[in-house]
């Protein structure tokens, strides 16, 4: 039987600057509609929650754009954690000076943008006002946002794609898809998935369901008997 799973994106702390961290452990202790929940090593919270909080102005700006960074990458929830590693895409801070959380401009982040805190959400800062370097809401699209991960290549073996999957060969994008009567490949060309088609082969799933009952028959004609 199949299991119930979510999509957790697990996140480094370091993601959060200084006055995310704070507002978050604040929120986490006075009750929210957002349910944030602190743990010892960070935090948790539903990437849902995006769209509530940017059209309401409820969260700090880096933590507002790491939702949406879950959410368009297909993320249930986000998982902040101080041992987690560097997600590439989003800004990151680190240690500087006197313990304080200093911008990593080395770190390889989508847009860039200096915005002050308080400006951009509804909640006062023991520190006062705080710029960071973060992306403005609604600065990027989701589709901008989305990480396009490198494929895994496949050794030679047996693989099972009940619904279909995508292949990388060479040049070519191929899609190997199933449907109530046929099973299908198509090339397209790599990368440019939406273009014309150079080709497709259908075969009838009656055709070959029909190739296997007779396969079938032959073994068992071809079986000596007991």
């Amino acid at each position: 039987m199949p299991l119930n799973k979510i999509n957790v994106l697990d996140l480094s702390t370091g993601h959060l600057s200084e006055p995310s961290r704070i507002f978050m452990c604040a929120a986490a202790g006075n009750g929210n509609r957002l349910g944030i929940m602190a743990r010892e090593e960070g935090f948790f919270i539903g990437a849902a929650h995006a769209d509530v909080a940017e059209d309401e102005g409820l969260l700090p700006p880096d933590l507002l754009h790491c939702l949406r960074f879950a959410r368009a990458n297909g993320m249930d929830y986000l998982l902040f954690d101080r041992n987690a590693d560097p997600q590439p895409g989003l800004p990151l801070y680190l240690e500087g000076p006197h313990g304080a959380l200093a911008f990593d401009p080395d770190h390889d982040w989508i847009g860039s943008m200096s915005v002050n805190v308080a400006d951009h959400f509804d909640y006062v800062l023991p520190t006062g006002k705080v710029t960071i370097e973060a992306v403005r809401p609604g600065a990027l699209s989701d589709e901008q946002l989305v990480i396009r991960e490198t494929p895994k290549p496949l050794e030679d073996a047996d693989y099972e794609a009940p619904e279909g999957c995508w292949l990388s060969v060479g040049e070519a994008s191929v899609r190997i898809g199933i449907n109530d009567e046929t099973i299908f490949a198509e090339i397209l060309p790599l990368g440019y998935e939406m273009a014309e088609s150079h080709g497709r082969i259908d075969v009838l799933r009656s055709d070959l369901a029909a190739s296997i009952e007779e396969e079938k028959r032959a073994l068992d004609a071809d079986s000596p008997s007991l």
